[in-house]
């Protein structure tokens, strides 16, 4: 979605609501493979991938992030789901992931 403001004091307020998290963000995604579970929860930092700054990937530097999903339907071998991500502010010098909470093998492709 793409939201316009039609003058500066619109977007002022829509800035203001998006900086102070007021607003929700839902996203749907169509995803390679067979999600197994009708509904998660995965805690892994996130940022932006290396390999294509477009798409966002699991790294152990990213902002610490809560990603919620359900499953909307699946087709054969992709499943629709919708998405809720949740990022906080990065707290400097504190390692919230070790080597030992690293992403599970299993991967989803978004398409």
């Amino acid at each position: 979605m793409l939201i316009v403001a039609k003058n500066d004091k619109a977007h002022i307020a829509i800035s203001n609501q998006i900086q102070n998290r007021k607003v929700t963000k839902i996203y749907l995604a169509l995803v390679r493979g067979i999600v197994q579970e009708e509904e998660a929860t995965i805690n892994m930092p996130i940022r932006r991938s290396t390999k294509d700054r477009k798409k966002m990937a699991v790294a152990p530097n990213g902002k610490e992030a809560t990603t919620h999903f359900k499953v909307v339907e699946r087709f054969g071998k992709y499943t629709f789901l919708e998405i809720h991500i949740e990022t906080r502010k990065n707290t400097p010098n504190k390692s919230t992931y070790g080597p030992d909470r690293t992403p599970s093998s299993r991967r989803y492709s978004i398409l």
